[in-house]
């Protein structure tokens, strides 16, 4: 009885480690890769522009869809006395693609502000986004 118990804990968690292995990840900055983020820099050089509060409405392995709130540095007087103003947001990953260790990881995260939108930034934009995960 006691075999029986055992082999069927191993195998529901071989079964959950082979689902969470099959995940599309978005790549971070110049961290590690992660499944339905709650938060994404877009601006990994300062963090001026990140997207936060996400929540994923699609995630599949080609394409995952999902809306939060852009937090967006001001810069004004200057980035380091800028203020952060809110917009809300949507975030697209796709062009999955295999990384060298052999995850999965979106390469293009397209951004779209669905209201008002910061001074100097587009509206809509693909940015590249590098496999690390």
């Amino acid at each position: 009885m006691r075999t029986l118990a055992l082999a069927v804990a191993l195998l529901a968690v071989a079964a959950v480690s082979a689902s969470a292995a099959t995940h599309t990840l978005i790549p971070g900055c110049g961290d590690n890769a992660s499944y339905k983020p709650k938060t994404v820099i877009i601006a990994c050089g300062d963090g001026a522009f990140r997207i936060v509060k996400l929540e994923w409405s699609k995630w599949k392995k080609s394409t995952a869809t999902g809306s939060g709130t852009a937090k967006v540095n001001t810069c004004d007087p200057n980035c380091a006395e800028g203020k952060f103003k809110s917009y809300p947001i949507t975030l697209t990953a796709d062009k999955p693609g295999t990384c060298p260790n052999g995850k999965r990881a979106f390469t293009r995260l397209t951004y779209s502000f669905t209201d008002k939108k910061p001074k100097g930034v587009k509206r809509t934009e693909h940015v590249p986004r590098p496999c690390n995960a």
